[in-house]
């Protein structure tokens, strides 16, 4: 079954159906019409991805890594994340992220490298402003008291800087 062909000095598409496969028909240019919408959504991705916009320049990465008192307990564990996650709400807060380390991809790790923490937390902040700000928010020092100091044996801070 066969669609109209695309008249010669038109722009619309037309289709027409050969074994199976719908083609889209402009001038001499055929193609099939799945690789032809593949194409244009491609070309959309790309074109959102270049306008996407990312952290502030002069972004911070707060960076947490915690060894837990009782690593055994997954109920602790995720305590730890749910009051990670409670900080989102605080202004100049980007992003919270919370996880485990992962296996070593090689079984032999350089000298002094140490993988041992039980939770790391990543907070991305807007800017320095917004970082200093966090650290004096009333929510963080309760989720320091709640959750961290129950919980945690020993962290570590490092706050990373785009520039």
């Amino acid at each position: 079954m066969a669609l109209p062909v695309a008249q010669k000095g038109s722009h619309r598409r037309h289709f027409v159906r050969k074994s199976g496969t719908f083609y889209a028909m402009r001038g001499q240019i055929r193609m099939p019409a799945r690789i032809e919408i593949g194409l244009l959504l491609a070309v959309l991705l790309a074109v959102g991805c270049g306008t996407v916009s990312g952290p502030a320049p002069h972004s911070i990465t707060h960076i947490v890594l915690m060894w837990m008192k009782h690593p055994e307990r997954p109920g602790d564990r995720a305590q730890l994340i749910r009051g990670a996650q409670s900080l989102r709400v605080i202004p100049g807060v980007v992003k919270v992220e919370a996880g485990r380390t992962l296996p070593p991809a090689s079984p032999t790790l350089p000298t002094g490298v140490d993988r041992s923490f039980d939770l790391a937390v990543v907070v991305r902040f807007r800017d320095r402003f917004a970082l200093d700000r966090f650290e004096q928010d009333p929510r963080r020092l309760a989720a320091v008291e709640r959750y961290l100091r129950p919980l945690v044996r020993h962290y570590e801070v490092y706050n990373l800087g785009d520039r």
